[in-house]
């Protein structure tokens, strides 16, 4: 076998190793999510807040994931706008300067 086949190998094999411990990890959030809910209604009663995840955790990181419209993604870039121009003013508002802002 020549390197290259070899760290081709390899390469498939880090990665079977990654998708191993990742879907391990994912196992041990649902675990966790179980045991916290468990021990909260076992400790505070009526009174517990947590709750089991009602979705897989895929399915809302594919959700996350999706393509954005072009409407949805002109509507994100104005909120980042308005988000930036927001702590400008605050930062100027906090550091005592007052700088005029041309509107455009």
């Amino acid at each position: 076998m020549n390197p290259r086949i070899l760290s081709a190998i390899a390469e498939g094999y880090n990665q079977r190793v990654r998708n191993a411990d990742y879907l391990n990890w994912i196992n041990g959030q649902y675990t966790l999510a179980a045991v916290t809910v468990g021990v909260e209604r076992n400790l505070a009663g009526r009174k517990a807040k947590s709750e089991y995840p009602k979705n897989p955790f895929f399915e809302e990181i594919e959700k996350q994931n999706k393509p954005l419209s072009d409407d949805e993604l002109q509507k994100q870039r104005e909120l980042f706008v308005e988000r930036l121009k927001t702590m400008q003013s605050n930062f100027e508002i906090s550091h005592g300067k007052v700088v005029e802002m041309n509107n455009e």
